[in-house]
This record gives C-alpha cells, structure tokens and sequence, in this order.
C-alpha cells in the first residue's frame, strides 16, 4: 500500500490521474456490476473465491503489461483489476455486511490511523524515507492499540466468566440448601406419621 502511496508522491500533482478522474466513468463501471450482480446468470453462480481467482489472473497481466511499458495494454489490464475488484465486492455483498461505500470507508479510515500526513498537511517536504517511516509508525501504533484492545476484551471475558461461576456456584448452594431443608422437612414428617401410628 505505501508503495502506491509513494509512487503517488513521486509524480508531480499536475499528473495526477485520480484527481481529474471522470465520475461518470467510475459511477457507470460501478453501476454496471451491480447490474451484474442483480441480472446476470454467470455472476449469480460466482462466488468470492472465483473472482479472486480472475483477479489474481489479471494482477498478473498488469505486471506483464508493466514489463512492456506498453500505456494502451496498461490501462486495459488496470481497468480489467478495477472491473474485477467491484465484482468481488458485488459478490461479498450477497452475504450481507460488504458495499462500495462501505470497503472505501474502511479504506480511508486505515489511512487515517496508518498514514496521519495525508490528512494533517504535512505529507509536503517529506522525503520517501520519511513517508515510509510515518507509515511504519501509524501501522505500529495501530497494532498496539488493537493489541491493548483485545487484552482489554480479554480481561473483560475473564472477569464475567469469573461472575457467571460464581452466580452458577451461588444457584448451586441454594438448590442444595433447598433440597436439605426438603430432605430434613420429609424426614420430620416421617417421625410424626410414626409417633402418631404409635399412640393408635
């Protein structure tokens, strides 16, 4: 990911492809999966794992069309990943949970926690060493945080295993006490029904 960051950083801002992206051209490619994914008999039968095998297909076709500089084939194979990686969340989406906006939020929200200059306005000036250090940094930090997270999460299931066997232990003891006092009412019933047989 940083790789594509820098390589983003390198290039001068005037060339930058994604900034004068046509947004009927993207909507239109996302449009047209999810038609896909609603109309088409051959999707309906795709499931993650096939599509991630066409990607990874094409990954591998970008990196020949790489290998040749050829521009043309480039941005066939290039589109032919973006097709392929809308198509794959088009076919997660069927069991719930995955959209578009939703796989774009994650991704912003990563780097946010993994990649601060980005938003903090002070990616300008940055040599490549040091983008690649603040990127190494936010992920370690990150890391730690979802390490003191699951601690967290840890000592809290510990702490309500330990209530629930005490409340189980609790019920316990009591259904014992209420059995003793049943057994020892039975037993004093039994001593007066005998008494009683004995003074008739």
């Amino acid at each position: 990911m940083l790789g594509c960051l820098l390589c983003a950083r390198a290039a001068p801002r005037s060339r930058s492809v994604l900034a004068r992206a046509d947004d009927n051209n993207l909507s239109e490619l996302v449009a047209r999966v999810a038609q896909l994914g609603r109309e088409c008999p051959w999707t309906a039968e795709q499931t993650p794992q096939t599509v991630l095998s066409y990607m990874k297909e094409e990954c591998s076709e970008v990196e020949a069309a790489l290998n040749t500089a050829a521009s043309e084939e480039l941005t066939s194979e290039l589109g032919d990943v973006l097709f392929n990686a809308l198509l794959l969340i088009e076919v997660c989406a069927r069991d719930g949970g995955v959209s578009v906006d939703a796989a774009a939020a994650a991704s912003v929200s990563k780097l946010r926690r993994r990649y601060p200059p980005l938003f903090d306005g002070s990616l300008d000036g940055m040599s490549a060493a040091q983008a690649n250090e603040a990127w190494s940094t936010g992920k370690a930090a990150e890391e730690a945080a979802a390490t003191a997270t699951q601690v967290d999460l840890d000592d809290d299931y510990d702490a309500a295993l330990a209530a629930e066997i005490a409340e189980l232990d609790r019920l316990e003891a009591e259904e014992q006490a209420l059995a003793d006092r049943e057994q020892l009412a039975r037993l004093v019933m039994e001593e007066i029904a005998s008494e009683q047989r004995a003074c008739e």
